[in-house]
Protein backbone atom coordinates (compact mmCIF):
# COMPACT_ATOMS: atom_id res chain seq x y z
CA UNK A 1 0.00 0.00 0.00
CA UNK A 2 1.27 3.49 -0.87
CA UNK A 3 2.05 6.00 1.86
CA UNK A 4 -0.08 9.16 1.78
CA UNK A 5 1.67 12.25 0.43
CA UNK A 6 2.85 14.94 2.84
CA UNK A 7 0.09 17.20 1.54
CA UNK A 8 -2.51 14.53 2.29
CA UNK A 9 -1.01 13.91 5.73
CA UNK A 10 -1.30 17.64 6.47
CA UNK A 11 -5.00 17.48 5.56
CA UNK A 12 -5.47 14.42 7.72
CA UNK A 13 -3.67 16.13 10.57
CA UNK A 14 -6.01 19.13 10.28
CA UNK A 15 -8.96 16.79 10.78
CA UNK A 16 -7.19 15.16 13.72
CA UNK A 17 -6.54 18.55 15.32
CA UNK A 18 -10.23 19.37 14.98
CA UNK A 19 -11.07 16.07 16.68
CA UNK A 20 -8.63 16.85 19.51
CA UNK A 21 -10.27 20.24 19.96
CA UNK A 22 -13.71 18.66 19.99
CA UNK A 23 -12.51 16.13 22.58
CA UNK A 24 -10.96 18.93 24.69
CA UNK A 25 -7.36 17.71 24.35
CA UNK A 26 -6.12 21.26 24.02
CA UNK A 27 -2.41 20.86 24.76
CA UNK A 28 -2.14 17.99 22.31
CA UNK A 29 -4.01 20.01 19.66
CA UNK A 30 -1.36 22.75 19.98
CA UNK A 31 1.53 20.28 19.64
CA UNK A 32 -0.06 18.58 16.61
CA UNK A 33 -0.71 22.02 15.07
CA UNK A 34 3.07 22.49 15.06
CA UNK A 35 3.44 19.24 13.11
CA UNK A 36 0.90 20.50 10.59
CA UNK A 37 2.87 23.74 10.26
CA UNK A 38 6.08 21.89 9.51
CA UNK A 39 4.45 19.56 6.97
CA UNK A 40 2.88 22.47 5.13
CA UNK A 41 6.05 24.58 5.14
CA UNK A 42 8.00 21.61 3.81
CA UNK A 43 5.43 21.17 1.04
CA UNK A 44 5.68 24.82 0.03
CA UNK A 45 9.48 24.64 -0.11
CA UNK A 46 9.10 21.59 -2.35
CA UNK A 47 6.66 23.59 -4.49
CA UNK A 48 9.28 26.33 -4.82
CA UNK A 49 11.88 23.81 -5.97
CA UNK A 50 9.44 22.29 -8.46
CA UNK A 51 8.20 25.67 -9.66
CA UNK A 52 11.73 26.87 -10.33
CA UNK A 53 12.50 23.50 -11.98
CA UNK A 54 15.59 23.13 -9.84
CA UNK A 55 15.86 19.32 -9.96
CA UNK A 56 18.80 18.16 -7.86
CA UNK A 57 19.48 21.66 -6.50
CA UNK A 58 16.02 21.69 -4.94
CA UNK A 59 16.49 18.21 -3.51
CA UNK A 60 19.87 19.18 -2.06
CA UNK A 61 18.35 22.31 -0.56
CA UNK A 62 15.62 20.30 1.16
CA UNK A 63 18.21 17.99 2.69
CA UNK A 64 19.85 20.98 4.41
CA UNK A 65 16.85 21.59 6.64
CA UNK A 66 16.45 19.68 9.88
CA UNK A 67 12.98 21.12 10.45
CA UNK A 68 10.43 23.16 8.57
CA UNK A 69 9.09 25.58 11.12
CA UNK A 70 9.08 29.26 10.19
CA UNK A 71 11.93 30.47 12.33
CA UNK A 72 15.67 30.46 11.98
CA UNK A 73 17.23 29.16 8.82
CA UNK A 74 13.99 28.00 7.20
CA UNK A 75 12.37 31.41 7.62
CA UNK A 76 15.41 33.23 6.23
CA UNK A 77 15.54 30.87 3.26
CA UNK A 78 11.85 31.27 2.40
CA UNK A 79 12.00 35.05 2.84
CA UNK A 80 15.00 35.26 0.52
CA UNK A 81 13.41 33.07 -2.17
CA UNK A 82 10.12 34.95 -2.00
CA UNK A 83 11.80 38.35 -1.76
CA UNK A 84 9.85 39.35 1.35
CA UNK A 85 10.15 39.77 5.09
CA UNK A 86 7.34 37.92 6.87
CA UNK A 87 7.22 40.58 9.59
CA UNK A 88 6.57 43.26 6.96
CA UNK A 89 4.16 41.33 4.73
CA UNK A 90 2.32 39.24 7.33
CA UNK A 91 2.74 41.04 10.67
CA UNK A 92 -0.45 39.81 12.35
CA UNK A 93 0.08 36.24 11.15
CA UNK A 94 3.67 36.24 12.41
CA UNK A 95 2.60 37.61 15.79
CA UNK A 96 -0.06 34.89 16.09
CA UNK A 97 2.56 32.30 15.09
CA UNK A 98 4.94 33.65 17.75
CA UNK A 99 2.23 33.22 20.40
CA UNK A 100 1.57 29.70 19.09
CA UNK A 101 5.28 28.85 19.38
CA UNK A 102 5.38 30.18 22.94
CA UNK A 103 2.33 28.09 23.89
CA UNK A 104 3.77 25.01 22.22
CA UNK A 105 7.13 25.46 23.96
CA UNK A 106 5.49 25.86 27.39
CA UNK A 107 3.57 22.64 26.80
CA UNK A 108 6.47 20.60 25.44
CA UNK A 109 9.27 21.89 27.67
CA UNK A 110 7.45 22.81 30.88
CA UNK A 111 4.41 20.56 30.84
CA UNK A 112 2.01 23.50 30.85
CA UNK A 113 -1.71 23.06 30.33
CA UNK A 114 -3.63 24.79 27.57
CA UNK A 115 -7.05 26.34 27.42
CA UNK A 116 -9.66 25.94 24.73
CA UNK A 117 -8.94 29.48 23.54
CA UNK A 118 -5.19 28.79 23.42
CA UNK A 119 -5.69 25.66 21.33
CA UNK A 120 -8.09 27.31 18.89
CA UNK A 121 -5.75 30.31 18.56
CA UNK A 122 -2.77 28.08 17.79
CA UNK A 123 -4.68 26.02 15.26
CA UNK A 124 -5.94 29.16 13.54
CA UNK A 125 -2.47 30.75 13.58
CA UNK A 126 -1.00 27.74 11.81
CA UNK A 127 -3.85 27.60 9.30
CA UNK A 128 -3.54 31.32 8.56
CA UNK A 129 0.24 31.47 8.13
CA UNK A 130 0.39 28.34 6.00
CA UNK A 131 -2.45 29.56 3.78
CA UNK A 132 -0.72 32.90 3.24
CA UNK A 133 2.59 31.10 2.59
CA UNK A 134 0.83 28.94 0.01
CA UNK A 135 -0.49 32.04 -1.74
CA UNK A 136 2.92 33.73 -1.72
CA UNK A 137 4.69 30.64 -3.07
CA UNK A 138 2.20 30.02 -5.87
CA UNK A 139 2.31 33.67 -6.94
CA UNK A 140 6.12 33.67 -6.88
CA UNK A 141 6.41 30.61 -9.12
CA UNK A 142 3.61 31.65 -11.46
CA UNK A 143 1.07 28.97 -10.60
CA UNK A 144 -1.77 31.49 -10.87
CA UNK A 145 -4.39 29.10 -12.27
CA UNK A 146 -3.71 26.53 -9.57
CA UNK A 147 -3.84 29.26 -6.91
CA UNK A 148 -7.13 30.54 -8.28
CA UNK A 149 -8.61 27.06 -7.88
CA UNK A 150 -7.12 26.67 -4.39
CA UNK A 151 -8.54 30.05 -3.38
CA UNK A 152 -11.99 28.99 -4.59
CA UNK A 153 -11.77 25.81 -2.49
CA UNK A 154 -10.45 27.79 0.48
CA UNK A 155 -13.37 30.25 0.30
CA UNK A 156 -15.83 27.36 0.17
CA UNK A 157 -14.20 25.63 3.15
CA UNK A 158 -14.17 28.85 5.14
CA UNK A 159 -17.73 29.78 4.14
CA UNK A 160 -16.58 33.00 2.48
CA UNK A 161 -18.84 34.37 -0.23
CA UNK A 162 -17.13 34.94 -3.59
CA UNK A 163 -16.46 38.56 -4.37
CA UNK A 164 -19.13 39.91 -6.67
CA UNK A 165 -18.30 42.06 -9.63
CA UNK A 166 -19.47 45.61 -9.27
CA UNK A 167 -21.44 47.12 -12.10
CA UNK A 168 -20.02 50.23 -13.71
Amino acid sequence: MNEPSRAMRALLIEREIQRLLDDEHYALAIVVSQTMLELRVEQEIKNLAEGFQSDTFGEATLEMFSSFNLNGRTRKFVERVLGIKFGDVLPSEMEALRFHNERRNRIVHAGAAASRDDAHASFQAVRDITWRLHQLVYRRIGWDLELEEDEKIHREEEGIEPESEEEF
